[in-house]
């Protein structure tokens, strides 16, 4: 039976993939008006020109949390005709879609950093009104000739695809059921949903870790992955790529086995999965490893499967932060003041490290 927090809390549909159909506004009419000069019969053009259109651009916003819209299509504002005695059109306003930051519009930008945006569809050009030609020591063009200048252009139209990549500080990387959304539960404000049985979290969900001096990480909790997902099985395309922009990575097992599973050979395939997705670059991130639900285990039961995991992961040469910690993060809390420390100087590292490769880069 659901508790008041699951049973009241409101669905989420995140999405981190979409497609839309944006169209720029068209330009408003240029005016052919004519106004006559005193009390003679000569004539002066003064029709004005038409308002552009109205530009779509997409800008990163760090409040924005998925790829979530009501209309797939979007059409900036179309510019405002021209008028008499030389009065300009009203420009058409801008649309701006907000989207979150780690999208990417695929072959044109990547929207990586907060205010970072991209103009995706140009509004159309405004017709000249007759005006143009009042100046003109020269005859007034034929009356075809006006209204062809008269006439806008329309805003320019496409239609695109949208991928959101996560940006955190840490990600967690583990089987289902290994208790990485008890983690993120216990360690940050989030609320996932937990439930005792695998695939419960269908969707990557960010919590922030914060600190009393005002410090705050970022953490991302990845559905779980399956072997086979670096060749996108159990959608682990669509879940690893989550992982490609984190500083550092959060190994979790269950050390308890309780779904009948090896936390060793778990933690062997885990790594090989990272190691065969893209370029294997993140195997070579700052990471942790953390034996969860040791709750359930005795000492000398803890002691053995800390060590093993310790051997696996000095075999695979990853760049380990400290030795394998232990935690119940679902049932006692222990271990997680000790794994919360470690988190902090891990993503500490990752940043400083970071920070190197662009002064030598």
């Amino acid at each position: 039976m659901k508790n008041k927090k699951q049973r009241g809390r409101k669905s989420y549909r995140f999405v981190d993939r979409t497609r839309l159909q944006l169209s720029g506004g068209s330009g408003g009419r240029g005016c052919t008006s004519m106004f006559h000069i005193g009390r003679k019969r000569k004539k002066k053009p003064d029709g004005g020109h038409g308002g552009n259109g109205g530009s779509i651009l997409i800008i990163a916003d760090p409040v924005e949390q998925s790829l979530r819209w009501t209309r797939p299509h979007v059409t900036a504002e179309a510019g405002a005709a021209g008028g008499s005695n030389a009065k300009y059109g009203r420009n058409g306003k801008n649309t701006i879609i907000r989207v979150p930051c780690g999208v990417e519009k695929v072959e044109i930008a990547d929207l990586d950093k907060p205010g970072s945006y991209v103009v995706i569809a140009k509004g159309g050009r405004g017709g000249y009104g007759n005006m143009t030609f009042a100046s003109s020591n020269e005859p007034m063009p034929p009356p075809e000739v006006i209204a062809e200048y008269a006439e806008p252009d329309l805003g320019e139209s496409c239609r695109i695809e949208l991928e959101l990549k996560l940006i955190a500080d840490i990600g967690l990387v583990g089987f289902p059921n290994a208790g990485k959304s008890s983690l993120l539960s216990a360690t940050s404000r989030a609320t996932p949903y937990i439930a005792p049985y695998p695939f419960t979290t269908l969707n990557p969900l960010v919590g922030y870790i914060e600190y009393r001096d005002g410090f705050r990480v970022c953490a991302a909790d990845v559905p779980g992955l399956i072997a086979g997902a670096s060749e996108g099985k159990g959608k682990g395309h669509d879940f690893l790529r989550h992982l490609e922009r984190t500083k550092a990575l959060l190994y979790i097992v269950d050390a308890a086995g309780i779904d009948g599973r090896n936390p060793i050979s778990d933690f062997e395939i885990l790594m090989h999965e990272l190691s065969a997705y893209g370029d294997g670059d993140m195997l070579n991130r700052r990471c942790l490893v953390v034996a969860n639900k040791i709750d359930l285990l005795l000492k000398d039961e803890r002691e053995e499967i800390y060590t093993r995991l310790q051997e696996k992961a000095e075999e695979a040469g990853i760049r380990m932060e400290t030795n394998v910690i232990g935690i119940s993060a679902g049932a006692t809390g222990e271990g997680l003041p000790l794994l919360t420390k470690a988190i902090r100087d891990t993503v500490t590292s990752s940043e400083a490290d970071k920070l190197k490769e662009e002064q030598y880069a």
